[in-house]
């Protein structure tokens, strides 16, 4: 999806799918699969900033991020390594976790304009919050 204010982390997910899919299909007559996983929001530390990657760029007053990171809907990594095995034993092509994210991908499936509006409105409210 659109990732304003990450726009390299988003260049570098859109290149992903892209080559995940082209293989998928270059691959399919030597049967091998191939998916790749676009996963939302799990609950790791790097969410908070924690972990060896996962420094936060920008500071946000802890309840702050605790309170946005909540509205989420972070998944366990438990259920989220279940689901993902799970998908590619079924061989999808394209894995999407948490399953409520497929609404957004599909937003911006059937209408890239109404996504990057979305994108824009949600960039000006983060940055309206962070001041």
């Amino acid at each position: 999806m659109v990732g304003p204010g990450n726009v390299a982390y988003t260049t570098t997910k859109f290149a992903v799918v892209g080559l995940s899919k082209s293989l998928r299909a270059e691959a399919a007559h030597m049967d091998i699969r191939v998916s790749v996983l676009c996963p939302g929001v799990i609950r790791t530390p790097i969410l908070e900033g924690g972990g060896k990657y996962g420094k936060m760029l920008i500071d946000i007053p802890p309840k702050e991020l605790q309170r946005m990171l909540e509205r989420l809907r972070p998944m366990s990594p438990n259920l989220f390594a279940k689901t993902v095995l799970k998908s590619v034993a079924q061989n999808k092509a394209i894995i999407i976790v948490p399953s409520w994210w497929k609404l957004i991908w599909w937003i911006n499936r059937l209408s890239p304009s109404l996504g990057i509006l979305l994108a824009q409105k949600h960039f000006q409210y983060r940055q309206k919050i962070l001041g």
